[in-house]
């Protein structure tokens, strides 16, 4: 029988500063900040499957009306159901 998977989708938030910028420390600030994360959910039994970009609208003024498109980077893990 195929191993059976469930899934966790989570997106990432990093934060870096302009002084990480023209320190050119932005590149590693984020993958500090993704490698943290990796290894959270690594440690709870989740192994990465893979990245993706999700496109989503973006509605905003008092009645939605206004709308904005935007590219949500999106990690993806999987662990066997046991």
């Amino acid at each position: 029988m195929a191993t059976q998977y469930e899934y966790k989708v989570v997106s990432i938030q990093t934060t870096i500063t302009q002084s990480d910028i023209s320190k050119n420390q932005a590149g590693a600030k984020v993958a500090a900040q993704v490698e943290i994360k990796l290894q959270e959910l690594s440690k709870a039994g989740w192994e990465f499957y893979g990245q993706y970009p999700v496109d989503v609208d973006v509605k905003s003024g008092c009645t939605g009306s206004k709308s904005a498109s935007a590219t949500v980077l999106v990690l993806v893990f999987k662990r066997p159901v046991v």
